[in-house]
């Protein structure tokens, strides 16, 4: 159940081409591509779900000819359709100027890193990352799983590492070079708190899904499930940045309650008559009926 899945893909599929790069002033530029969040699914009438040459073949049949293209957001979680126009003479390689690969979008929103909080002269601060509002997106490596990014850093210890950042206040996807370092003094070998799950996705905002043309932006809230114990056990924890060993628990059971688990609610109250997070046996006894939730709704916090 990705993220994109509420997202009425035209032609259907969860295939596309992921936009890594973009050069300036390219066309690629000029049509608003973002590298990272945009994967292009169509070209003109035709669905891009297979890794071919079709997309290479139609753009050389349309040099110099502006073409609509439907784009993918993964940041918005919304489809918008935009005109390109592919050019040999814009001064730089392609006929776009963007890097692109064949992939899934299928859950992409998933896969960032959050920066929780940076300690003073370590690497990660040299490097100028910005606690709260900076998301790792990637490196030049792919990284798909929360301990990608882990062994990417552990595997450049005393390395220049190029990684790509955005920053939810800037809207801006930048490129950061970082040394990891386990000897800079502090803890870990960058120096700063690192979430990745459910509750360190970056935040849709509603102003960014509306201020471009869409075929249907999707903000996706939370929703209450009509248990008032359960809700506000959920609503708590949201709250409460400080207890890891409840946001463990919350990301392996999101998928159970977001889709209405009553059977959840009713345990819950057979077997707590407190304040959930202030009983933890008896959640834990809860919990550990749960089935194991999918990766995707796990949990990492490294002192990296």
């Amino acid at each position: 159940m990705g993220s994109s899945e509420s997202v009425p893909i035209p032609g259907g599929g969860t295939e596309g081409y992921h936009v890594l790069r973009v050069q300036e002033n390219s066309p690629g530029s000029l049509s608003g591509l973002e590298p990272f969040f945009d994967f292009i699914v169509s070209i003109g009438n035709t669905r891009l779900d297979k890794d071919n040459d079709t997309m290479k073949e139609v753009l050389k049949q349309h040099v110099d000819k502006p073409l609509e293209i439907t784009v993918y957001n993964s940041k918005s979680q919304s489809v918008r359709q935009t005109t390109i126009t592919p050019s040999q003479n814009w001064g730089g390689q392609g006929l776009l100027g963007v890097s692109i690969r064949f992939c899934s979008f299928d859950g992409a929103s998933q896969h960032v890193w959050h920066i929780i909080s940076v300690q003073p002269n370590s690497p990660a601060s040299l490097a100028g990352l910005i606690a709260d509002t900076d998301y790792i997106l990637g490196a030049e490596s792919v990284l798909h799983q929360a301990d990608d990014l882990i062994a990417l850093v552990q595997a450049n210890e005393g390395k220049p590492l190029k990684l790509y950042v955005y920053n939810v206040d800037t809207d801006l996807v930048r490129e950061v070079s970082l040394t990891p370092n386990s000897a800079w003094g502090g803890e870990g070998c960058l120096g700063c708190d690192i979430g990745y799950g459910y509750l360190h996705r970056i935040p849709v905002s509603v102003d960014r899904v509306k201020s471009a043309p869409q075929v249907k932006p999707v903000t996706q809230n939370r929703v209450p499930i009509g248990n008032p114990l359960v809700d506000k056990f959920v609503d708590d924890l949201f709250n409460d940045t400080h207890h890891k060993k409840l946001h463990e628990k919350l990301n392996k059971v999101l998928e159970q309650i977001f889709a209405g688990a009553e059977k959840i609610g009713k345990e819950l109250k057979e077997e707590t008559t407190t304040a959930p997070k202030e009983d933890y046996k008896k959640i834990d006894s809860v919990f550990n009926k749960l089935q194991p939730a999918k990766n995707r709704y796990s949990f990492a916090k490294q002192e990296l």
